[in-house]
């Protein structure tokens, strides 16, 4: 017993640092079981692990040839190149596409040691059980184990907020210019700090104080009145320019500079603000998420959410400028993510952040052991609350354990019907062997770009990573390019591929009937190569 005692009590004294050990290895277990499988659930996997090796054995480079006909041709930039740095120990010590999963499951790992932080530094009572609830959030989970770089831009976003709610420009200017380098997602980190300052300038001198001014008055008046106010106007400065010049400087001091505006004008605003998915066909992520199905999809966020809400609006004298700020974040990625079903990966660890955050002033106030004295007292006052409140242990003892095992399962097999790690090997190692360095490629699919450059960089491709950057190059080719691969009368096809696409080869996947009939019932186009996998056919 004594033994027992002093372990506890060591347990005790030094919780803050066991918390993060124990985090730390569940976490870790729990990405590397959706890891353990040779397939990837996103093509882009394939592109990270060839960047990385191409960093790593030809050195940066500012041009990208082997996408042809897309804008990145000539005015390339790697907008994770930082990350890109980060996973070439991975992909070199061990298999690349192994290495990166590895990587993966790391950086998963730190991001939600990072959420726990946080918690911790704002005080929240439960930070440990949010941060393990978080690791059940399905969407979340999911978009975290595709092997890519979803996970940095969180760390840095996070970290971010935690030094402005620390007020803490050099940090923040650090940060900042290192999101850039990371990932190029970077733009959230300012739309974070001006809702900051926006918070807090309505905050100090309109809600707070709640004087009976209108609230134009309330921002005219906000010229110095005192030397407090003064400081504070400094300190929101400094905040500022720290994230604004930390930026500047990440995009300016930078490999690729100036070329890098020209990309994150089509990468941010074509792209991720824009969205051509109603125009051309974009990845799947671009799509919409339908409201019952994002709140369905993270029930566990969204019944705490709701609680959090209800309390949030009844209790809104008792909210902090932080619950405020993170109120004001989530409805943003909550935007973001019904018009874009990727942005779930920031819309449930900021829901829950709000949540846990706001559940903490509302509740402030409240004596909890009068409460717990309550409760018990309830249980046992009848059959019926006894009944109820038995039912509800059960829940969460017994069912809720089984619905986790089974999502689990599910996210697991998700994860593992993906892309094999040989997929098109075969069929590259033909081109590598039979073509010459630089010949043009024509692929079916846009997305199967990231598969043929890993295994084969020998040649070159006309559209990848996103269909938008082949639209914006050239709209006139890229409607040619769909209607070829979608079986579409082409006119003069022979002239079109080997002139205005000036390509040599065709791999056609073998679920491209359309395609594989026009293609091959037209002159001049003799089939070279087969699998199980494509034809390939050559232009003559």
């Amino acid at each position: 017993m004594k033994k027992i005692e002093k372990i506890y009590q060591s347990l005790a004294k030094n919780w803050f640092w066991f918390s993060f050990v124990i985090l730390a290895i569940i976490a870790f277990l729990v990405f590397s079981y959706f890891q353990y499988s040779a397939t990837f659930a996103d093509p882009d996997s394939f592109y990270h692990a060839k960047a990385s090796l191409l960093i790593r054995d030809q050195g940066v480079s500012t041009h990208f040839p082997w996408l042809q006909d897309t804008v990145l041709r000539d005015s390339y930039t790697d907008q994770h190149f930082l990350y890109h740095i980060f996973l070439i120990p991975f992909v070199t010590f061990f298999d690349p596409l192994v290495g990166i999963k590895l990587a993966t499951v790391f950086l998963g790992t730190i991001l939600i040691l990072v959420f726990y932080a946080l918690l911790r530094r704002l005080q929240v009572r439960g930070a440990y059980l949010f941060s393990l609830i978080l690791l059940l959030i399905n969407p979340f989970t999911f978009r975290i184990s595709l092997a890519k770089a979803p996970s940095v831009s969180l760390i840095f976003l996070i970290l971010g907020l935690y030094f402005i709610f620390s007020r803490r420009p050099k940090w923040l200017f650090f940060i900042s210019f290192l999101y850039v380098w990371f990932y190029g997602g970077f733009i959230l980190i300012m739309a974070a700090t001006l809702i900051y300052l926006f918070v807090g300038l309505v905050y100090d001198r309109w809600w707070k104080k709640n004087e009976p001014h209108r609230f134009l008055e309330k921002i005219f008046a906000l010229l110095g009145r005192s030397h407090r106010f003064r400081e504070k106007k400094r300190n929101n400065l400094k905040i500022f320019l720290a994230v604004l010049l930390g930026l500047i400087a990440g995009l300016v001091v930078n490999p690729y500079f100036p070329k890098n505006f020209g990309f994150y004008y089509h990468q941010l605003i074509k792209i991720g603000i824009i969205n051509y998915s109603k125009i051309i066909g974009v990845g799947g992520e671009w799509y919409h998420y339908k409201f019952f199905d994002l709140i369905t999809d993270t029930m566990s966020v969204s019944v705490i959410l709701v609680i959090a809400l209800i309390l949030f609006f009844i209790c809104i004298k008792r909210q902090s400028k932080i619950s405020f700020t993170l109120f004001f974040i989530y409805i943003l990625f909550f935007i973001f993510t019904l018009k874009s079903r990727r942005y779930v990966e920031y819309y449930v660890p900021f829901a829950l952040l709000f949540a846990s955050v706001s559940l903490r002033d509302s509740l402030a106030h409240l004596n909890f052991k009068k409460y717990l004295s309550a409760f018990k007292s309830a249980y046992f006052k009848n059959i019926w609350s006894k009944l109820f409140i038995s039912l509800f242990i059960l829940y969460l003892g017994i069912i809720l354990p089984v619905i986790i095992v089974r999502d689990f399962k599910a996210q697991r097999r998700d994860l593992s019907n993906g892309i094999p790690f040989n997929k098109y090997y075969q069929v590259s190692q033909w081109l590598i062997g039979n073509s010459a360095a630089g010949t043009i490629v024509i692929h079916s699919d846009w997305d199967d770009f990231p598969v043929l450059f890993y295994h084969n960089s020998h040649n070159y491709y006309i559209v990848g990573l996103d269909p938008t950057f082949m639209y914006e190059y050239n709209k006139d080719l890229y409607w040619k390019w769909v209607d070829l691969t979608t079986g579409k009368e082409v006119p003069d096809l022979y002239e079109v591929v080997k002139n205005e696409f000036k390509a040599s080869y065709l791999v056609i996947e073998k679920d491209h009937g359309g395609m594989y009939r026009f293609v091959s019932q037209t002159k001049n186009f003799g089939l070279v190569y087969e699998d199980n996998e494509v034809y390939l056919y050559q232009v003559n």
